[in-house]
């Protein structure tokens, strides 16, 4: 599959800004110490990826993208109402990071099966492996709220 490699990394780090804020946005509101920890974590390593994307952009000759999705906005204000109307935003906060990651995860698996320079497949690479290995810990941390309603 060829692909278009600025509008590609264009759409990547915009969905590594949407993760950020999610993150970010879930550090902020979470009640659990664990939960804040790994959120935060999630979200600088959002923003890294992020960088690094941009930087691959720079280097292709394109202009780097700087901001989010409408859609991830969107994601974000809806996670904000459910969170406020919920006596269990904890939990909102992980379905919502868990639906980012989904999200993330597929799209980057469909570019890892495209034809990429060597240093954005690299990148993706590392990214994916990121969200399998986190999300495995999220769904572990979800679990265990869940227990505790």
């Amino acid at each position: 599959m060829l692909v278009d490699i600025r509008e590609t990394l264009n759409g990547l780090i915009g969905l590594c800004k949407d993760s950020e804020a999610t993150f970010a946005y879930g550090a902020r509101r979470s009640r659990s110490f664990a939960l804040h920890v790994m959120l935060q974590r999630r979200a600088l390593d959002s923003r890294r990826a992020a960088m690094h994307l941009q930087q691959q952009m720079t280097q292709h000759g394109g202009l780097p993208r700087e901001g989010g999705t409408a859609a991830g906005d969107l994601r974000l204000s809806w996670a904000a109402v459910r969170c406020a109307l919920s006596g269990q935003p904890d939990l909102v906060l992980i379905e919502s990071c868990e639906r980012i990651d989904t999200c993330a995860e597929l799209h980057f698996d469909s570019l890892l099966r495209a034809t990429l320079p060597d240093s954005v497949h690299t990148l993706i690479e590392a990214q994916c492996e990121t969200i399998r290995h986190d999300r495995e810990r999220l769904h572990e941390l979800h679990e265990r709220l869940r227990s505790t309603v």
